[in-house]
């Protein structure tokens, strides 16, 4: 991550609490199985630009920024490396796009959380049907000596928390199962992109056995675990901070009730919370400032 990326991150996400929380008797969503995190937004101008500028470091690996101009790489970026309809007419389609969230899941994990990236985003797009690949929002990592954390999270940035709830705890029914992560490793795989040295080894390891060793024993003899941390980003309806804190979490313990979501025992779950002040009109705008540095 781009030094001016990780100022500008400091200069505009600030971390709350945790949850549970003492202070505000704010419990945590009831399928955490370790703290939840809340940050907020100093101002709405600086999250446009944090997105925008971000955008470069989601899609290109860091030896593939070295001594390349900003606007170049943002318009090989638009072109070939994750899916946008910037010239559409229909504000609802502007407003669809995932790469709003997914840019922010990147940033927070990669600079408050110190999960290096295992493949960039963009390293997944495919041209020829101008989409991602189907999969987990990020692709990160943490190696210690004695064992590798791997953090596959899922973004929802909507104007209303409800329907971001709704959306998350949708994915995570079929995120969260063997199958889903084998195929995702194996996409990582045929890549050929992913990054730590330990991870690559294994990866490619389990490739040169054509993945005979099933996900569960392959995390077993590496000491793997899952991480899934779920981003929700939704407007703050001029709320104190506390209240929608509050409320949204109140809503996922009650949406969980009408669910059954089994969690492996290699993974683990919390949630990511950021309120904004005009979820709508940051995106709009977003999407104005990438059409100016495109210039």
């Amino acid at each position: 991550m781009r030094q001016v990326t990780k100022t500008l991150f400091d200069d505009t996400i600030v971390w709350r609490y945790n949850l549970p929380n003492e202070d505000t008797g704010i419990p945590q969503p009831s399928i955490s199985t370790q703290k939840d995190a809340c940050f907020s937004v100093i101002t709405s101008e600086k999250l446009v630009n944090l997105i925008g500028m971000t955008l470069i470091d989601y899609c290109f690996d860091p030896e593939e920024q070295d001594n390349r101009d900003f606007a170049h790489l943002l318009e090989i970026a638009i072109k070939a490396r994750f899916k946008n309809t910037m010239e559409s007419e229909r504000e609802s389609l502007l407003l669809r796009q995932g790469f709003f969230g997914e840019t922010l899941l990147y940033a927070i994990l990669l600079h408050h959380f110190g999960a290096d990236t295992l493949i960039c985003r963009g390293r997944l797009f495919d041209p020829l049907a101008k989409k991602e690949s189907s999969g987990y929002d990020a692709f990160h990592l943490v190696e210690y000596d004695d064992r590798i954390d791997l953090w596959f999270g899922e973004a929802k940035f909507h104007s209303n928390y409800k329907t971001a709830i709704t959306d998350v705890l949708k994915s995570m029914d079929h995120s969260l199962s063997d199958d889903y992560l084998q195929t995702n490793l194996i996409a990582i795989t045929n890549s050929g992109k992913a990054r730590g040295s330990q991870t690559a080894q294994i990866l490619s390891d389990w490739e040169s056995n054509a993945y005979r060793v099933n996900i569960n024993t392959l995390i077993q003899n590496h000491n793997m675990k899952l991480i899934y941390p779920a981003l929700l980003i939704y407007d703050d309806k001029a709320k104190e901070y506390d209240d929608i804190i509050k409320e949204s979490v109140a809503e996922i313990n009650t949406q969980l009730l009408q669910k059954s979501i089994k969690i492996p025992t290699f993974c683990s779950i919390f949630f990511i919370l950021l309120p904004v002040s005009g979820a709508r009109n940051v995106k709009l705008e977003v999407i104005k400032w990438i059409q100016q540095k495109r210039l």
